[in-house]
């Protein structure tokens, strides 16, 4: 299948006589998609089992692959899609293929892991959760007896805040904002 008189990718790699992969172009796709973020995933000794890659593949990756058509023994170049779904015994997984079908609906299909040779994974963006920083407010006055610091993370020690008493220094130090900002070594101070 082409796209406007160009040939997809899958037919550029599986371009060898007989219609299966052509190793030159595979090689200078795979050295394309791996400056781009790919993985290449080794093949264990026993096949693969996608339960076993959760380590590198998970659901909302891309994947790219090899397998071997048991329709007529041609190894064959696959361009994937985005992980879905893996069955409970890791040999198969469900992928949303870059194709639409004739209604312009998203493609989906199934991918045996014992007919995988080759297998590479684009991470998807994972939203990482970012801790957010506890806010203090500048000291108004220089510390006195009873003043709470804080190490940052050159190693100084820093004036947080002054207290009436060793009771209310002892309440604000146990408190979850000084001890997170003390598990952290980071904070902020507040503007104004």
């Amino acid at each position: 299948m082409s796209f406007y008189g160009i040939p997809t990718l899958s037919k550029q790699i599986n371009s060898s006589p007989d219609g299966s992969v052509n190793r030159q172009e595979l090689d200078k796709h795979v050295e394309a998609i791996l400056k781009d973020g790919w993985i290449e995933v080794p093949m264990p000794a026993g096949g693969f089992n996608f339960r076993e890659l959760d380590d590198k593949l998970q659901l909302g990756d891309r994947i790219r692959y090899v397998c071997l058509d048991p329709e007529d023994d041609r190894i064959l170049f696959r361009t994937g899609g985005w992980c879905l779904v893996i069955s409970e015994d890791g040999e198969h997984l469900v992928y949303r293929s870059h194709a639409v079908d004739k209604n312009r609906q998203p493609v989906c299909f199934s991918l045996q892991a014992d007919a995988v040779t080759n297998l590479w994974v684009k991470p998807a963006p994972r939203r990482l959760k970012v801790e957010s920083l506890p806010t203090f407010t500048y000291p108004a006055e220089p510390p006195t007896k009873y003043a709470s610091y804080l190490t940052d993370e050159s190693g100084r020690s820093v004036h947080i805040k002054n207290h009436k008493g060793m009771y209310e220094k002892r309440v604000f130090e146990t408190s979850k904002k000084f001890q997170k900002a003390l598990r952290l070594k980071k904070w902020r101070w507040s503007v104004g």
